[in-house]
Parts: C-alpha cells; structure tokens; sequence
C-alpha cells in the first residue's frame, strides 16, 4: 500500500515505516565539497516546505552513531551507492527554535530559548558520552550557564578529535512572530548589541573557529534576522538562491509526475493523468528560488495534502489550499510589509 509522508519530517522514521520518498540525497556530494565555497550555510525557504525532513536526512546521513543504520536507512536512493567522504563522521547537534514562547515578555523568552537551547545539550551529552570522555560530567553544569555549558561541550569534542555538525531549524521562526506582530523593542532585546540570540550564535561562530564545529547547516523562512546577526555571526552563507539548490527543498516537475503516477495507480478513480497534472501544476506551481533559473518548484506539503487526499477519497480535497499553511503565509506578508521601525523598512527611519 502506497504510504505518503505528509506531516512526516523524520527521515528515519519514514524510511522505516516505508513511506514514499523524493530523494534528495544526490544533494550531499555537492555540498560537502563545498561548491557553494562555504561549510556554513543558511538555507532559506517557506514554512512546511520540506526543510526540517532534510535537515532529519542530513541527522541520519552524517550521525557517527549511525553508521550501522546506513544500509537500512538509505538502501535505494542516490547516495547509497556512492557514499561521501564524510558520512557518519560528525556529532551531530540539532536544535529547533519553532517552539519558543514570544508572548509572555523578553525574560519568558530567554528562559524558552535557552530552555531549548539546554535541553538539545543535555541530549547530545547522553548520546555521545560513551564517545567523548568527560562528556558525561557536564550534566551537572549550572542549568543557567548554558552558553557555558555549549563551550565546555565543543572543548571536549575538539580534544576527543571530533567535530560537530550543527543543524539549525527555523532559526528565526520565534523572531519573526514578534516582528509580525510589531513587538519590535522585544525583537531588538534579543538580536541587538548584547542580545542573548546575538550572543548564542558568537558562540557558534568561536566553535567554527576553534574546529570544534565542522559544519553548520540553518534553515529559515526570512533573510531579517540574519542582517542584524550578520556582524556577531559573519560566516554564514546564504545558500538560498544559488541555482544548484533550487530543487533541495520542494518537488521539480518530474519528481511530482512519478509521485502522481504512483497515486494514480493506486486510486485511478481520481481521475485522468493529464488533467490531474495540470491540476497541480495550476494549483503548486509557482516558485522559483534561484534568479535567472527556469524550473519551477512545487510546494512539497500542498501537493503531499492534495494527493493524500485523492488517496484516501478517490476524489479531490474540497480545498484546495492545505489549511496548516494559510497562516504561516499571512506571517510572510506581514514581514514583507515596510513599517516604521521595522526590519524591512528604511534604516534612516528606524525607531530602535
């Protein structure tokens, strides 16, 4: 039975659970060497769009602890045959900033932020202790010292002769909601000067200078809060546009032909292959990232919510817009809308 991965980000979990995958592994050669000329990358793209999967896919590619799961994990796809250099090499540090608390004042977000910030420590120190001698002893770090905490760890990674690969998800999904809703001083406590964001990705930036962190790979949906990082956090590169990386996240035209033969054969009721194609393609298919490129990217989760439910119905949803996505592109327009002070607007009439 064929299984879609709609609202599934785990790679691991998908490929276990025999999901349908657009593989997107034929990406890991090129960006381990470095074609974008940089390690550290910010890759920027609509929320739902496919990139907290890839970053789960980079997890499970690069995790030194998985290095025996790789036959079963990646047996079929575009880099099983030609692994890289590189795999199962890094200890891996994820962090997801989406589920940040922003509406109960900058003392209740610094708490949340490095709340979660600890929390992903405090799991890489169980998963690697038996990798890193010492590790192990830093959970009795002061709780408050969490920057503190990050410091220690990447000394005792780049003694033990290991190197982190840090993946970032949403890196500015908790800023972006204060700017959308106007709480700009708020916005500028955490990213301006001293600000707690700020000085968490100087850590960063120290560890990439120290070796202790090998690679770092960001997603995010707006480029905002990176320009008032940029001078604490300067060796970041925006990967977003660059024409190799139009297709990373999203489905190119013939990977939703396949996915929509595959439903079809599955549920030919939903009607004639041609119509459902032009259907989709008049529905999803408007994007393009990279300036000057001509290949049109369909947006990953409407066509996953469209054909899952021709799957499960045998007919069209009675929406078409997958309604988990309506508010996240009402955020966007707010972001892109100048306002006195805002981070978009003139820099000679901000009030910050």
């Amino acid at each position: 039975m064929l299984k879609l991965p709609y609202g599934v980000s785990n790679f691991a979990d998908l490929r276990r659970q025999g999901r349908y995958y657009v593989d997107k592994t034929a990406y890991l050669r090129p960006l381990e060497e470095e074609v974008l000329g940089s390690p550290y990358l910010l890759f920027l793209r609509p929320r739902r769009f496919g990139k907290s999967l890839w970053l789960s896919t980079l997890d499970s590619y690069y995790d030194l602890l998985l290095a025996d799961k790789f036959d079963e994990l990646f047996a079929g796809l575009a880099v099983h045959s030609a692994p890289t250099p590189q795999r199962s090499s890094y200890l891996t540090l994820r962090l997801d900033f989406s589920p940040i608390l922003t509406s109960e004042g900058i003392e209740a977000l610094r708490s949340s932020f490095f709340g979660q910030v600890r929390a992903k420590l405090h799991g890489f120190i169980r998963r690697y202790q038996s990798r890193v001698p010492g590790l192990a002893e830093l959970m009795q770090h002061p709780q408050d010292d969490v920057l503190g905490l990050l410091q220690e760890i990447l000394g005792l990674a780049q003694d033990a002769g290991r190197q982190l690969y840090v993946l970032v998800d949403e890196y500015d999904n908790f800023l972006n909601d204060l700017v959308a809703r106007g709480d700009l001083r708020q916005y500028a406590d955490a990213v301006k000067g001293t600000g707690f964001v700020r000085t968490f990705y100087k850590a960063l930036k120290e560890g990439t200078g120290s070796g202790a962190i090998g690679r770092i790979f960001m997603t995010g949906v707006s480029p905002v809060t990176l320009d008032d990082l940029s001078s604490g956090f300067n060796i970041i590169k925006m990967a977003s546009t660059h024409p190799l990386l139009n297709g990373l996240c999203g489905f190119t035209q013939p990977e939703v032909e396949h996915l929509c033969d595959e439903v079809l054969r599955a549920a030919p009721q939903v009607g004639p292959r041609p119509v459902v194609l032009a259907d989709l393609m008049r529905y999803y298919n408007g994007y393009r990232f990279a300036p000057g490129g001509v290949e049109r990217i369909y947006n990953p989760d409407m066509v996953l919510y469209f054909l899952a439910e021709a799957l499960s119905t045998g007919a069209y949803p009675q929406e078409p817009l997958d309604s988990n996505v309506r508010t996240d592109y009402g955020k966007l327009r707010l972001l892109a809308s100048p306002r006195p002070g805002g981070p978009n607007h003139d820099e000679g009439q901000r009030e910050l």
